[in-house]
């Protein structure tokens, strides 16, 4: 059960398994390098560290691998990251933004940023807040 399986990630020292591969409780992903993909999707939505001009960043090695080889699969790449991404400079490039086809953040962006996703060809999207308290 995932319940059990966030549980003990959060409070277990113990190895665990379950379907679909290992529990890395550093980056919090399930992983199993000798499943092969054997699933397709048409949208992949994921979040990211960082974003530069070379990609989106991650730090942790797992994360990367596990993020590149979940998008081999899929039809389109969708990002939710917001603004303060573009400011954090991690070590590893997850994916190129040639991969990404949406980028969706908050009104922070700057200019620059905006103009870099658009000469990648990234669709960016302004997710607004609302009027909410």
């Amino acid at each position: 059960s995932m319940p059990l399986a966030a549980y003990l990630g959060d409070h277990g020292k113990c190895s665990l398994t379950v379907a679909g591969g290992e529990l890395h409780r550093e980056p919090r992903v399930i992983y199993s390098p000798a499943q092969p993909a054997s699933f397709y999707a048409s949208k992949y939505f994921l979040g990211t560290q960082g974003i530069s001009a070379e990609g989106l960043l991650e730090s942790h090695p797992l994360m990367v691998r596990s993020i590149q080889e979940l998008s081999h699969n899929v039809d389109q790449i969708v990002v939710l990251a917001d603004s303060r991404k573009f400011s954090i400079h991690a070590r590893n490039v997850a994916l190129p933004l040639s991969r990404v086809g949406t980028l969706i953040t908050d009104d922070g962006i700057s200019d620059q940023h905006a103009r870099m996703l658009e000469n990648a060809g990234v669709t960016l999207r302004i997710a607004s807040g609302g009027d909410e308290p």
